[in-house]
């Protein structure tokens, strides 16, 4: 946030996107009596709910003011979340706009904190350490998409709009394929050759939408980032950053549906309405 304030014109505009879910499942939210995810932020910054941001190790420890759930493996399931709860069904987990599409699988719900996919925690930290802070910036104006307005509207001089991005959401759109590997290797976009066989995609994409990449972004891309176990996030953020790109071009959408819960729930920026379900994890 703060690379962002000191490259930031003072009469500019920005457009932030953070790969964690922003909002909350809409029983849930109807259970405790918010409609607008603002006004549940609010509540939060004033500390009038200690135990949001601590995550239940047991399933008796779950409630209605901290439902992030495990804190650490060992016979944990969605079911406890669903009862400790007391929501209708699994899908109550799920955000409208984390079911899964024909371009991707679901996301994770946002309660649930274990495993790979899991988005709870992260979700916890930026929430935290990201929206409640910014909140309190004059210059340049914060503004949280879609909870206070159209993208368009919000995107004015001296504003800084976040909203929340999800890098699988581009990959299709990008023309990315992360079932490409070698044969014996490992596919997806933990794996280097697969960051490896997605360079020419990636690069055809980039040209496209006719940006000029430094000639070190290049080497990374066609290198696939290198085989760090951090290699996976570069990648991601690059994907991220260009889906951006493609809602400010408007090769994707730049906002929910109107018949969406998107004041409570919130929305993935460029998400193509079109879902299929949802996933269980666990």
């Amino acid at each position: 946030m703060t690379l962002v304030q000191t490259h930031l014109p003072p009469d500019g505009c920005a457009l932030v996107g953070f790969d964690f879910p922003i909002g909350l499942p809409l029983e849930y939210a109807q259970k405790i009596g918010y409609s607008h995810f603002l006004s549940f932020l609010n509540q939060l910054e004033n500390s009038a709910w200690p135990d949001w941001f601590r995550v239940a190790d047991q399933a008796a420890e779950i409630n209605l003011r901290r439902p992030f759930y495990p804190s650490r493996p060992g016979n944990k399931r969605l079911a406890h979340l669903v009862e400790r709860l007391e929501l209708s069904s699994p899908r109550s987990l799920w955000r409208e706009c984390d079911c899964a599409t024909p371009y991707r699988r679901a996301a994770a719900p946002l309660f649930w904190t274990m495993g790979a996919q899991q988005v709870g925690k992260t979700a916890l930290s930026g929430w935290r350490e990201l929206l409640i802070p910014a909140r309190h910036l004059t210059q340049p104006q914060v503004r949280l998409w879609p909870f206070e307005g159209w993208l368009d509207e919000l995107l004015q001089p001296s504003t800084l709009v976040m909203a929340e991005t999800y890098p699988a959401e581009y990959y299709a759109a990008l023309g990315l394929d992360l079932h490409l590997s070698l044969p014996g290797q490992k596919k997806g976009k933990r794996s280097y050759y697969t960051r490896c066989a997605n360079a020419p995609s990636l690069l055809a994409a980039v040209r496209q939408l006719k940006i000029h990449l430094a000639p070190d972004l290049e080497h990374e891309i066609n290198h696939g980032f290198g085989s760090a176990l951090t290699a996976e996030d570069a990648f991601d953020a690059l994907v991220g950053l260009l889906g951006i790109i493609m809602v400010l071009e408007s090769r994707l959408p730049a906002n929910p549906p109107l018949d969406a819960p998107y004041l409570i729930e919130g929305w993935i920026l460029g998400l193509r309405r079109e879902k299929t379900g949802y996933n269980e994890v666990g």
